[in-house]
């Protein structure tokens, strides 16, 4: 399957738009109203960095997450990670940084929140989960 999964991939110009960040990500939302009208999009990116940590470290309620970090299409994003074999492995380790190379990314929105749609990475597909 992973030898033919780039027959399924998307190709839009950005992911939602890139002007608009959260707190702590980056192009990580878009404001109701201004989607395209997909909810979903499958993705190749060059290299994937997952985050690990808490999202706000000078919080002390806040909670420990996976964001991951990439490229597409010279715009940088960095959105919180939804893929539960992502979060499951990633969170038993360390807090910091690991890199995934050349992973295809199942990129959604979530639902509505205070006039938002949040970006979210629900799937992370790479050579090493097949």
């Amino acid at each position: 399957m992973w030898n033919v999964i780039s027959d399924w991939l998307d190709h839009p110009a950005t992911l939602w738009g890139i002007d608009q960040s959260s707190y702590s990500g980056l192009s990580n939302r878009v404001a109701i109203g201004n989607e395209d009208g997909s909810s979903l999009y499958l993705v190749h990116v060059e290299r994937l960095q997952l985050l690990i940590g808490r999202k706000a470290p000078e919080y002390p309620d806040s909670k420990r997450g996976v964001r991951g970090e990439f490229s597409y299409r010279g715009a940088i994003y960095r959105m919180d990670v939804t893929d539960p074999r992502i979060e499951t492995a990633y969170l038993a380790r360390p807090d910091g940084r690991y890199i995934l190379d050349a992973p295809v990314l199942c990129v959604s929105l979530g639902d509505p929140y205070q006039g938002y749609f949040y970006k979210l990475i629900a799937t992370v597909l790479h050579d090493g989960r097949f």
